[in-house]
């Protein structure tokens, strides 16, 4: 089975795994049709799955005997370079996640005025009337 790398790419990723030297993940360039570089794999390796924009190649490794790098099966994850797709700090992620809170909060609470409940909390308090609870 093989998969492509995203168009930018240009790369071509195949599961071989009746390759008579061995199971691999094949890496062919789709611009010259030349065939760049094997990976082994592990026995019965016949998936793969790219995503395009990180350029990250997955290839099930199942629980088969020959199975050396995880025994009890993995999925194995092929990145172009350790750089290929810069991750997001915790920081940043934590103070989108704070705005994004205290966007709801506002959202929530700016309807029907501040602290006050809005219908569906008093339906849930027990009481379908409009006054307070």
């Amino acid at each position: 089975m093989a998969d492509r790398a995203g168009p930018s790419r240009n790369l071509y990723f195949l599961a071989a795994r009746n390759n008579p030297g061995g199971p691999v993940l094949g890496i062919i360039d789709g611009a010259t049709d030349t065939f760049l570089q094997s990976l082994p794999t592990v026995p019965n390796g016949h998936s793969v799955a790219v995503d395009p924009v990180s350029g990250e190649v997955f290839v099930p490794f199942g629980g088969v005997a020959g199975n050396t790098v995880c025994p009890n099966g993995c999925i194995a994850v092929f990145s172009p370079s350790a750089t290929s797709v810069p991750e997001p700090t915790s920081l940043s992620l934590m103070l989108a996640g704070f705005v994004g809170l205290v966007g709801l909060a506002k959202r929530r609470y700016g309807r029907s005025g501040a602290g006050s409940p809005t219908p569906l909390s008093r339906r849930l308090l027990g009481s379908d009337a409009a006054g307070p609870v």
